[in-house]
């Protein structure tokens, strides 16, 4: 018997690789970070810095183990590679692993980079950053966008005008827009113990910073008179901590609710 077949077996992947972003997961966040294509490996264009990838790798293999990720990697490598590898340069008895089907699998950049472009990723949290402002990225519609820039593109200068109360705690900004404010610990209706307290504070109020806190995973608003006022050395006149679904929810004024939708506002 051989001393290869003494040893142990190797753990079974924990990675999917998927481009939709539809589709993305924990698994396929763990996927990016094990696949140093994202780094630049020809013919694939260089996605984040080397730093970026090495440290964000090492912190995995810190979590999950050498082993694990290294058998992560292998898979990953090897399918992103089926598309772009001259056929004979694999072996003729080679017999995968090759994408599952039912993955849905495709190329990991696929045919436009851009939703990704410039990321960097945690793995700690299962979030992609945007590198420009240090911000989480969220799907929308298809797409990565940086909360930043959704924010902004939405509710940029215009004021809190009114409060909804239920069935979520939401704000209510002067361009007909609402943004649902969830508690970034339990995921459920912000935690305010005096509503009308809260809309006199942010009441005239517009958006003028946005930040995140990766210790407690928590998205940080900063509310001002304006961004004169914002970009003063004074504080903030107000700030909410609010989980990053709040952003996802945000809503825009051409959407019609129904009757039963309708809600209480102050």
């Amino acid at each position: 018997m051989s001393n290869q077949s003494k040893l142990p077996p190797l753990p079974h992947r924990t990675v999917k690789y998927v481009s939709d972003p539809d589709k993305m997961s924990e698994d396929t966040v763990r996927g990016m970070i094990s696949n140093p294509i994202y780094a630049g490996i020809p013919p694939y264009e260089r996605m984040v810095s080397d730093e970026v990838w090495v440290r964000s790798a090492a912190q995995l293999i810190e979590k999950e183990g050498v082993e694990q990720f290294l058998v992560n990697m292998l898979y990953m490598l090897r399918n992103s590679m089926v598309d772009v590898v001259p056929d004979e340069a694999i072996p003729s008895d080679y017999d995968g692993p090759w994408p599952d089907e039912e993955d849905e699998e495709t190329s990991p950049l696929g045919e436009d980079t851009s939703p990704l472009a410039s990321p960097w990723i945690h793995p700690m949290e299962g979030l992609i950053f945007c590198s420009h402002d240090d911000l989480p990225m969220i799907v929308i519609d298809g797409e990565f966008i940086c909360v930043s820039e959704y924010l902004y593109a939405h509710l940029a200068g215009s004021c809190v005008t009114d409060l909804v109360t239920q069935p979520v705690l939401t704000l209510v900004f002067q361009n007909g827009h609402t943004l649902p404010l969830f508690c970034p610990d339990c995921g459920q209706s912000l935690h305010v113990n005096d509503f009308n307290d809260l809309l006199n504070r942010l009441n005239g109020l517009m958006i003028t910073a946005i930040a995140w806190d990766h210790e407690t995973e928590e998205l940080i608003i900063e509310f001002d008179q304006s961004e004169e006022d914002a970009d003063s050395e004074d504080e903030p006149q107000e700030t909410l901590l609010i989980h990053l679904d709040s952003v996802r929810e945000l809503t825009c004024p051409n959407k019609t609710l129904s009757n039963d939708e309708e809600n209480e506002v102050l």
